[in-house]
């Protein structure tokens, strides 16, 4: 066992000054780095190519954690750090957080490709939007760039759990060169669905998953390739939803987990086309038999459509049928690891009619709830509330030294230096019932708070000239 270097230390000393964290969460994330060299090696490079910044819990339902790669933090949620019966023993549960991390840091190593993914599927929309609206092209099919984007999660979420194996086998093993397989086998079932315990009590590895003599799954070259890869989707990717359990109510399989969101990019990307253009797109067609997806399913998984409806024909078995899809709201857990470009302008599209002090505000308060855990919808409206409370100077002190305390969003100043214990200002902002306001509806007061003011300065500055000129009595006579 070897203590983690000074880049894993700074994020674990900065993990445990976070209030509210599970019992023994610092003691288990610190065995588990310091069990895993594949788990270190794996943050360590993160850390260095800038992507890993911040570790987290988080308080998201139906997930185990996730990756932000806006503001590189590693979520895990809090129920990993917690015993699930009460036979579980503390090294169970490290075990479930090296795999844990070890497949949200996977996620974080593939962040540049899936941010290449979501653009092009955002590009192949609009392209579609501005190019297929003339006759005799008076719809857009979209099936071929979903699917792709779909196919490339499929393969995302396979190497992130294949990297979750990997750290696990690597603390198992410790000092052997080998592990006997069904050893191997039992810890890894705390963590992942490729292995199944058999009625005999013994353990069955997931068809097609061939193991190195160190216990590892490796993908080889080339990787699109892979029988190892191909058969960790299966297991993975592909599992049932009653399995998987993503989505707004744990009930969403992968691909209708990462179809509500391909669904999302399309609206905002149509609508904002829309505006553009200054009329209405061309219809969107979507063959949702050969893109596995179900409308009632999508809906209950959680759609962010800009708060309307998205229509679209249904072109399955070579027929055509009207859909409408409505705005469920994404919900908590429903976040894949990236979003693109215009995400936060989705989700709060008002932030855009700020001034440019209350955007920078504003951002800094999004990066307090990533950095705590929330997801972005709660980020979202807790910033928007942070944002309000100062303008309506409910908050004080320093923006730049604003963080959340026993669950309270408060700004804090150090009387006698950085290295004593901070005092905060009152009154403080209660992050769980700020997290819940719709961030468009905050966002809305704020610009009423900015006109207001502005009136009051102009009416202010006009009274200050009229005082300055003396008073006005009329003309002079000649």
């Amino acid at each position: 066992m070897s203590k983690p270097d000074p880049e894993l230390q700074t994020l674990i000393d900065e993990f445990a000054k976070q209030r509210g964290l599970p019992a023994n969460a610092v003691r288990n994330l610190q065995e588990a780095l310091e069990t895993s060299g594949y788990l270190a090696n794996r943050m360590r490079d993160e850390i260095q190519t800038g992507r890993l910044k911040h570790l987290a819990v988080s308080d998201n339902p139906h997930e185990g954690g996730h990756f932000n790669d806006k503001t590189g933090t590693l979520a895990i949620s809090r129920d990993v750090f917690l015993p699930q019966d009460a036979r579980e023993d503390r090294s169970v549960v490290v075990d479930r957080v090296v795999a844990v991390m070890g497949h949200e840091i996977g996620h974080g190593g593939q962040a540049q490709w899936r941010a290449l993914e979501l653009k092009n599927l955002q590009d192949s929309v609009q392209t579609a939007v501005w190019t297929q609206r003339d006759p005799p092209n008076n719809f857009m099919d979209l099936t071929q760039p979903v699917d792709r984007y779909l196919d490339f999660t499929r393969n995302d979420e396979a190497m992130a759990e294949i990297s979750g194996w990997n750290a696990l086998a690597d603390r198992v093993r410790g000092d052997r060169s080998s592990v006997p397989t069904q050893e191997l086998l039992a810890q890894q079932e705390v963590g992942t669905h490729l292995v199944e315990r058999q009625p005999d009590g013994k353990y069955q590895l997931a068809d097609g998953i061939q193991l190195s003599p160190e216990g590892n799954i490796l993908i080889g070259k080339p990787m699109q390739q892979s029988a190892n890869l191909e058969a960790v989707a299966s297991s993975h990717y592909d599992l049932r939803a009653e399995q998987a359990k993503l989505g707004k109510h744990g009930d969403a399989n992968y691909r209708t987990y990462y179809g509500a969101y391909a669904m999302g990019v399309i609206a905002s990307t149509v609508n904002s086309a829309e505006r553009e253009l200054g009329r209405d797109a061309d219809n969107i067609r979507l063959d949702m038999a050969s893109l596995k997806l179900d409308r009632t399913k999508l809906e209950r998984a959680g759609l962010d459509l800009d708060g309307q409806s998205m229509y679209f024909t249904d072109t399955s078995h070579g027929k055509l049928r009207g859909v409408s899809l409505s705005h469920t709201g994404r919900g908590s857990g429903n976040t894949p690891d990236a979003q693109p470009d215009n995400d936060q302008q989705r989700t709060t599209p008002s932030a855009n009619a700020l001034s440019p002090a209350d955007q920078q505000l504003h951002q800094r308060m999004l990066e307090v709830g990533h950095a705590h855990g929330l997801n972005d919808e709660r980020s979202g409206n807790l910033a928007a509330q942070g944002l309000l409370a100062f303008k309506q100077d409910k908050l004080t002190g320093r923006a730049d030294d604003v963080g959340i305390y026993d669950g309270n969003l408060m700004t804090s100043y150090f009387p006698f230096g950085k290295d004593r214990e901070p005092n905060h200002h009152t009154p403080p902002l209660d992050v769980e019932a700020a997290s819940k306001v719709p961030s468009q509806q905050t966002l809305q007061e704020v610009i009423k708070v900015d006109q207001q003011q502005q009136v009051q300065k102009q009416s202010m500055s006009q009274q200050q000239t009229q005082e300055q000129s003396g008073p006005t009595i009329g003309p002079r006579a000649m």
